[in-house]
């Protein structure tokens, strides 16, 4: 009997940890959206970037949607471009949408080559920006929390949804409709 009880102690005692981290994980979450919706990401006015292979300075401009794709120098940097899902997101981002998105991978590394080495292995031909010296990162102080780092923003460069759609499908439904938004 005894033993039963201490089994049903330590059973109630889990799901109450297990509540506890998907309130602290809710807490955390409900917190990021609060700080980052409707904030404005500033822009340099060129960065590197990698477009279709060839190397050169490219400005951001102010018009249309763009999701921003943030990677910073922690960990694995060809893991966490994931290029080839990002390939497939943006041509069937481009299927549904009205207008053309700009999709900003923005890559915090100053190994350069690593980065086009990577584009090149994944075939993939959209711009990647390279910042090897954090400048976007020290303007706008993005979150060090990898599910925070991809931001959709608006027209005004104004933050309207959080989240990665290629590491969360979950999250993909904000970026599908945002002709709507």
């Amino acid at each position: 009997i005894r033993l039963s009880l201490v089994g049903s102690e330590m059973c109630i005692r889990d799901r109450l940890l297990l509540v506890s981290c998907q309130n602290f994980d809710k807490r955390l979450i409900n917190d990021a959206v609060h700080e980052w919706i409707g904030k404005e990401i500033i822009f340099l006015d060129s960065m590197d970037c990698v477009d279709n292979h060839v190397i050169s300075k490219v400005e951001v401009s102010k018009n249309g949607f763009k999701i921003v794709n943030y990677i910073d120098s922690v960990g694995c940097t060809p893991c966490r471009l994931n290029l080839t899902k990002w390939k497939e997101f943006i041509h069937d981002l481009n299927q549904v949408s009205i207008d053309s998105t700009l999709v900003l991978m923005i890559v915090s590394d100053s190994r350069f080559n690593v980065v086009y080495q990577i584009s090149m292995w994944d075939k993939f031909t959209y711009p990647i920006y390279i910042d090897v010296a954090d400048s976007l990162n020290r303007l706008n102080h993005f979150s060090s929390d990898e599910r925070f780092q991809t931001l959709l923003l608006d027209k005004d460069n104004k933050v309207v949804a959080i989240g990665n759609p290629i590491n969360n499908p979950c999250e993909y439904l904000p970026y599908a409709g945002m002709e709507k938004l």
